[in-house]
């Protein structure tokens, strides 16, 4: 039986971003994915000023977004300069891959594996596997 401080549920952006921050904080923390491999059929815009203050390494960025195009069904355009800021695009499946890996490198375990449900136990909760 494995035993944590906290757990964390989903190694996608969220997930993996809240166990790096628990375990740099020295919490003891899982995080639990269901499959590590998976990838998002699209790709990714994040807030550039996301970088810096989540930590994260902007050397994963692939692209800078500092307008948008919309197009209506009858071809009208409308382009849009973000002002301020911008939107950074990555590949989902590197950009969840390095936030993962950083939440190990900080201490997190990691783990591959569905999570089916808790059971409360007083003042402790146990999440156990489905066999």
């Amino acid at each position: 039986m494995l035993r944590t401080k906290a757990l964390v549920i989903g190694g996608g952006p969220a997930g993996s971003t809240t166990a790096r921050f628990l375990a740099k904080e020295g919490i003891d923390t899982i995080l639990i994915e269901r499959d590590f491999s998976f990838v998002k059929p699209c790709g990714g815009g994040i807030p550039d000023t996301a970088f810096d203050e989540l930590g994260i390494p902007r050397n994963i960025i692939k692209k800078d977004v500092k307008k948008v195009k919309i197009v209506s069904p009858s071809g009208n355009a409308l382009e849009i300069g973000l002002k301020g800021s911008f939107i950074s695009i990555v590949k989902w499946g590197e950009f969840d891959s390095l936030l993962r890996e950083d939440a190990k490198v900080k201490g997190a375990r990691l783990f591959e594996a569905e999570f089916r449900h808790f059971e409360g136990t007083g003042r402790k909760i146990t999440a156990r596997e489905n066999r």
